[in-house]
């Protein structure tokens, strides 16, 4: 299963109050290090400085190796990737 479906079905049952074994607060926390390992591209702001979509952290000058912001996490997709 891939981490987007996995995400989606385990989002459908928080709070759906069917029997799991955990809780709705350790499944959003799954839930939101699921996210984390999609890759989401870098947000390039009017003043040219690229930024994590997830917390703003300014990356502009982060090496083009590194694949994951070094503040929150998230996995990125750099602008020259697709």
């Amino acid at each position: 299963m891939k981490v987007k479906e996995l995400v989606k079905d385990l989002k459908e049952h928080i709070g759906c109050g069917i029997e799991v074994p955990l809780y709705d607060e350790e499944l959003e926390v799954v839930v939101e290090s699921l996210e984390k390992q999609v890759a989401k591209k870098l947000v390039v702001w009017d003043n040219g400085t690229q930024h994590c979509s997830n917390c703003e952290h300014d990356l502009t000058y982060i090496s083009s190796e590194d694949e994951y912001c070094c503040r929150c996490g998230q996995r990125l997709e750099r602008l020259d990737e697709n």
